[in-house]
C-alpha cells in the first residue's frame, strides 16, 4: 500500500510540479488544472491558471465563484485532471510501476474527501488514481489490428491447425502436408 503521496511517491499528488496541457492552455500541475476548472469566471481562471505555486492556485480556487453544479461534477472533472496528467509517457510510466498497490492519499490537513486523514476518508483521489491506472494497464493490453489483418491471422491458424493435424511439429514432412492441404482448398 502506498498510504503517502510524498517522496518516492509525490507525482501522484496533485501539487507534483509537472506542466501539463489542457485545451491548448499549459498548466504547471494538475492543482491548478482542478482548481481551474471550479469557476467560470475567466479573470478567476487566469489568477489561478498562473498563481506561483499548487498551494496558491488551490486557495484562489476556495476564493473564485464556484461554477453551477461544481459538486457534483468535481469527480469527473479529477478524473479529466489525471488521465491529462497521466497521459504523458513519463507519469504514465511511474503510474504503471505502482503495479497494484492499493494508493492513499494520506494527509495530515483533514481532507476526508479526497484522502484520508487520521485513518479516516473517502480516498476518492486514491481510488480515481488506481482507476486510471487500470484503465492505462487495459489500454496497453489491447492490440488493434484491421480486418484484413485478423482474417489473415484466422487463415494462417488454419493452416497450422491442418498442419498439426497431419503429425508436423517440426519443418520435415511440412511442405508435403501443406501441399496435401492446398489440395483440399482446390
Amino acid at each position: 500500500m502506498i498510504n503517502k503521496f510524498s517522496g518516492e511517491y509525490s507525482f501522484l499528488s496533485n501539487f507534483y510540479i509537472f506542466p501539463i496541457m489542457f485545451n491548448g492552455l499549459i498548466f504547471q500541475t494538475a492543482e491548478h488544472l482542478y482548481q481551474w476548472m471550479k469557476t467560470d469566471n475567466l479573470v478567476w481562471k487566469d489568477e489561478i491558471r498562473w498563481a506561483e505555486t499548487p498551494g496558491k492556485a488551490k486557495k484562489l480556487g476556495r476564493q473564485a465563484p464556484m461554477r453551477k453544479g461544481w459538486n457534483e461534477v468535481r469527480k469527473e472533472v479529477m478524473k479529466i485532471v489525471l488521465n491529462t496528467k497521466f497521459g504523458y509517457s513519463e507519469m504514465k510510466k511511474k503510474l504503471l510501476k505502482t503495479g497494484d498497490e492499493i494508493l492513499v492519499e494520506g494527509n495530515t490537513w483533514g481532507d476526508t474527501f479526497w484522502g484520508v486523514c487520521n485513518g479516516v476518508g473517502k480516498n476518492t483521489l486514491g481510488e480515481l488514481l488506481m482507476e486510471v491506472r487500470k484503465e492505462i494497464k487495459d489500454k496497453e493490453s489491447t492490440v488493434v489490428i484491421t480486418k484484413k489483418e485478423y482474417d489473415s491471422l484466422l487463415e494462417d491458424r488454419k493452416i497450422l491447425t491442418a498442419l498439426e493435424n497431419a503429425g508436423v511439429d517440426n519443418w520435415e514432412g511440412y511442405e508435403e502436408a501443406l501441399e496435401n492441404l492446398e489440395n483440399l482448398d482446390d
